[in-house]
């Protein structure tokens, strides 16, 4: 491995110059999403200082206000990325493997908190706009608290983050067993070719598997639940008409898949990049 370039230059059908455009494409906007959304993290601290309830007052919320931290994190160390890049070998072998590992470790957490959420606040929508009794029983299932110290704590949203967090790190070590983490192309990540340009097989199936198949399923479920929820809440607005439906306390679930689609938003073609 200590004889490993950095790129891969002679490896895909891109010439240095397309190689070097795509590798400062995604660096950039990384770090212009970064700074943007560091910007949203802390003017939510400060909102949520002044009004709590306002902010992190329900479980969905509190999973966002996550999901911003981690989306935070990851843009940062996507851009990190260019640092090896424009100067090769500035952190040595180490230096990449450890940026690889948090990337794929920080995608893995934001697919989970993105299920979480879209998971929940169907749910809250559901229970808010349907009247069938299987949603009101889910909804307070997950609502379940327990008292800690005069606090009330949801045992359901102790058990989401930590899982969103261990989850993870389980099967995102294992590229570390197969020697997988190290460069990547233009970056850093897990690596499907060998020096010699053939296909490194363990590294060819840890992407399939750690990545395009979480990340394929989760779009799928996400798209599946949020267009569920727009139409459920879209049905009930043109039944009950907006002031009523807003009554229910369905103005956080507006706000939520709001926002939820603003982070969206904020994500540039960064994960169609790890497939060129």
């Amino acid at each position: 491995m200590e004889n490993e370039s950095f790129p891969f230059e002679n490896c895909s059908n891109f010439t240095n110059e397309q190689l070097t455009a795509i590798a400062y494409a995604r660096g950039i906007t990384a770090a212009a999403c970064g700074g943007i959304l560091l910007v949203v993290f802390v003017g939510l601290l400060i909102l949520a200082k002044v009004n709590y309830q306002r902010v992190c007052g329900t479980v969905v919320k509190r999973l966002t206000v996550g999901f911003t931290a981690v989306s935070v994190l990851r843009q940062l160390i996507l851009a990190l990325h260019l640092l090896d890049y424009s100067i090769p070998g500035t952190g040595g072998l180490t230096f990449c493997q450890a940026t690889a590992f948090l990337d794929q470790y920080t995608g893995s957490v934001s697919l989970l908190f993105i299920l979480g959420i879209s998971l929940v606040l169907f749910l809250k929508v559901a229970k808010t706009t349907c009247s069938l009794k299987l949603f009101d029983d889910c909804y307070k299932g997950c609502m379940f608290t327990c008292t800690c110290c005069s606090k009330k704590i949801n045992k359901v949203e102790i058990a989401l983050f930590a899982s969103v967090f261990v989850l993870s790190l389980l099967f995102d070590w294992i590229p570390f067993s197969t020697h997988s983490y190290g460069p990547s192309g233009a970056w850093c990540w897990i690596r499907s070719l060998e020096i010699d340009c053939s296909v490194r097989k363990a590294g060819f199936w840890e992407q399939i598997w750690l990545w395009a198949v979480p990340l394929g399923t989760v779009i799928l479920i996400t798209l599946v639940l949020f267009v569920t929820s727009l139409g459920l809440i879209g049905c009930t607005i043109k039944d009950a008409g907006l002031k009523n439906v807003l009554k229910l306390g369905i103005s956080d679930s507006l706000f939520s898949l709001a926002f939820l689609g603003f982070l969206f938003m904020l994500y540039p073609p960064q994960v169609l990049a790890y497939f060129y």
